[in-house]
């Protein structure tokens, strides 16, 4: 038996044989054409861009009533890359400037688009390559004439582990056929990673080495809550694994009844559970497993859905979308966490030697005034559409809130000069994410109608451990007692200033946390939308006074291992994780 830890993208376990394999990968020789021979390569490229465009709107035709059709809207950000004349300007310029062969262009222009997108110090955004080398298979493949790509018919149910699965790849998975899957790469926040958890496939990611080291047909163990993929399992591990798939399944069965009824402690407390998305299309979901609204929308995905940076009449669109399917819920919008890499035109990266720390985030919407005011114009004449609230991210100073409402002001008067409808007291609040926030919370309380307590940057800033670095991610933990003592500080100067707080990091998604986040005081979680059942069930099953308790014992205690032990043995025996 060999167990191999990895990201955890979409809950559940799946148990099955393995289908392994690898991201097919085109040798693509470097070779140059003659001068006459330049304008027929660019032909060929024109040509290819229309045959990937064709096979992508052919799948988008098969997804067309299933399950994942809602998630076409990443399918059109392809079609959107792939026909952007700024793409094809920038292969052909490769073809006619160095006399590449169309293939050669093409594998060059999307490996840099790429490779830039992975060096990017955001996890959202770096995530996005995944898009960029789909949409070059794409193209390579049409070259080749040939059709479908990808690996969607099996005469058997498997689990696939495979170096990397493109989003357009798992869009097309057989959900009967497919059990579950584990890649070497790839994260949580990925194209990819949402249309798993859609699916409700158990995935795990970020595995390194797994397509080397699991053989075709061994037994493997996915399991979706932890990050593990277990290698030919010891009977032990087998039946207590089987035994959780039949808990998974009782929980998916009582997802009708607990969709129904609300998130109150046992003593009459109500939690607000919201969900945590990043598309419009991820909204149904959502609500399907219970949330009471969205607390958070991503809108960095607007740069590739469109492929340009987007307008205020196409941002506007995609809020209105997501206001219109919440009706009455409310909509918590945070504004562009871009860092100084941005995509428009293609790509345009902006070195800086540490990015995490540099111009990104609410200091990017600074340093480019028309975006921030086009986001902000779009938001608020999204507000007459619904209870839409305003957030922005990685505040580190009031003067930075006095600034961004500086901005919230003048559009304002833009839009009212301009007889345009747009909500004039739309609740702003702050992402807490940097520890000068969480350390000072009284002073920005008194600027601002609301906190969001952002943990995965704020664990990261506060313990300096940069969460996707395999070397430290271990000292990467949400049970740090810094961290425990910071989210107190928060709630303390929220319930003073009497203001709402919500916390919306991965830290609020595990229910090894719930009860001390309940019992500190927190009434509001904003989770990734599959989390939700269990986070409620587990809710209804506290008291807020015991909970209360808990959570001072926990402050008390010292060390992360003591503090996570201490939160497991509070939990019910039946929401325990496994042991490793």
């Amino acid at each position: 038996m060999e167990t191999i830890k990895g990201i955890a993208v979409s809950p559940g376990v799946a148990i099955g044989p393995a289908y392994v394999t690898g991201r097919q990968q085109y040798v693509i020789p470097e070779e140059s054409v003659g001068a006459g021979d330049v304008e027929r390569e660019v032909r060929r490229v024109s040509q290819a861009i229309g045959a990937a465009s064709q096979d992508i709107l052919n799948l988008k035709n098969r997804l067309s009533g299933t399950p994942v059709d809602k998630y076409s809207a990443i399918l059109d950000a392809h079609l959107a890359i792939l026909n952007d004349e700024r793409l094809f300007d920038a292969i052909s310029r490769r073809i006619r400037e160095h006399g590449f062969s169309a293939e050669h262009a093409v594998s060059k222009v999307l490996s840099e688009y790429a490779q830039t997108l992975e060096s990017v110090d955001d996890v959202y955004l770096s995530q996005r390559a995944t898009d960029i080398y789909d949409i070059q298979d794409r193209l390579l493949t049409a070259f080749m004439g040939k059709p479908d790509r990808g690996v969607t018919h099996f005469a058997r149910p498997v689990v696939i582990v495979a170096h990397d699965l493109t989003p357009s790849e798992t869009l097309a998975l057989d959900r009967e056929k497919v059990l579950g899957f584990a890649t070497d790469a790839g994260g949580s926040t990925s194209h990819t990673a949402i249309v798993a958890k859609a699916l409700s496939i158990p995935a795990v990611a970020g595995l390194g080495r797994a397509s080397v080291a699991v053989a075709g047909g061994d037994t493997v163990i996915v399991d979706g809550d932890k990050g593990l993929l277990i290698v030919n399992p010891d009977p032990g591990v087998l039946e207590r694994y089987h035994a959780s798939q039949v808990e998974h399944a009782a929980t998916g069965t009582g997802l009708g009844i607990l969709k129904e009824v609300a998130a109150d402690t046992t003593d009459g407390r109500h939690i607000s559970l919201l969900g945590n998305i990043e598309l419009p299309a991820e909204i149904g979901a959502a609500l399907d497993h219970g949330a009471e609204g969205i607390g958070l929308f991503r809108t960095e995905f607007l740069f590739m859905q469109a492929g340009h940076e987007p307008s205020e009449e196409e941002q506007y669109a995609a809020y209105c979308n997501a206001a219109r399917a919440l009706g009455p819920r409310p909509l918590v919008i945070r504004t562009f966490d871009l860092g100084g890499e941005k995509l428009a035109g293609g790509l345009r990266h902006h070195q800086e030697r540490n990015p995490s720390l540099g111009c990104r985030s609410i200091r990017f919407s600074f340093e480019n005034p028309a975006i921030f005011r086009t986001q902000l114009r779009a938001i608020l004449r999204c507000g007459i559409h619904g209870d839409v609230r305003l957030l922005l991210p990685m505040i580190a100073s009031v003067e930075e809130v006095r600034r961004a409402k500086a901005y919230i002001a003048e559009v304002k008067d833009e839009l009212k000069s301009e007889g345009i409808p747009y909500v004039d007291n739309m609740p702003v609040g702050i992402m807490v994410e940097v520890p000068s926030v969480a350390i000072a919370p009284d002073a920005f309380a008194k600027e601002v109608d609301f906190f969001s307590i952002g943990t995965n940057d704020l664990i990261q800033y506060t313990v300096a451990v940069e969460r996707v670095n395999e070397h430290v991610a271990w000292l990467f933990t949400p049970a740090h007692p810094a961290i425990l003592r910071l989210i107190k500080n928060v709630v303390t100067a929220a319930e003073a200033a009497k203001i709402p707080v919500s916390l919306c990091g991965e830290m609020g998604s595990d229910p090894v946390f719930t009860v001390y986040l309940v019992g500190v005081g927190i009434q509001e979680l904003s989770v990734a939308p599959p989390a939700l059942p269990r986070i409620k069930r587990l809710i209804r099953l506290l008291s807020y006074q015991d909970a209360r308790r808990i959570a001072d014992k926990a402050l008390a205690l010292s060390s992360a291992r003591e503090i996570t032990e201490f939160l497991i043995k509070s939990l019910p025996e039946t929401d325990r994780p496994l042991s490793d």
